[in-house]
C-alpha cells in the first residue's frame, strides 16, 4: 500500500516559491494499478518522486507497506528502498 497523508511539496527559489504539490491525500491498495496525467508542470513527476522519496515532502507523510518513510533514518531508508521497485 502506498499513502500520501497530507502531503505539501514547496520549492523555493531567490525570487519566488512554487507550491508543487498541496495537501495531497491519496491511498493506493496492493494490487491497484494507476495512472499519474495531467498537464506539464502540474505535479506529476514530483509526486512520483516522493513514492521512494527521492523528493522529501516539505510536509505531511509518505507511507510505503505500513511505514512512514519521513519518520526513517538514513539507514532504514536505504533498506526500505531496496525492497520497493
Amino acid at each position: 500500500m502506498i499513502e500520501f497523508q497530507d502531503v505539501k511539496k514547496v520549492y523555493q527559489t531567490k525570487k519566488q516559491t512554487v507550491e508543487a504539490l498541496k495537501c495531497i491525500n491519496l491511498t493506493v491498495e496492493k494490487g491497484d494499478i494507476f495512472g499519474v496525467v495531467g498537464y506539464s508542470g502540474a505535479g506529476k513527476s514530483t509526486l512520483i518522486r516522493l513514492v521512494n522519496l527521492l523528493e522529501q515532502p516539505s510536509d505531511g507523510s509518505v507511507i510505503v507497506g505500513g511505514k512512514d518513510l519521513t519518520k526513517l533514518s538514513p539507514k532504514e531508508l536505504r533498506a526500505e528502498k531496496k525492497k520497493s521497485g
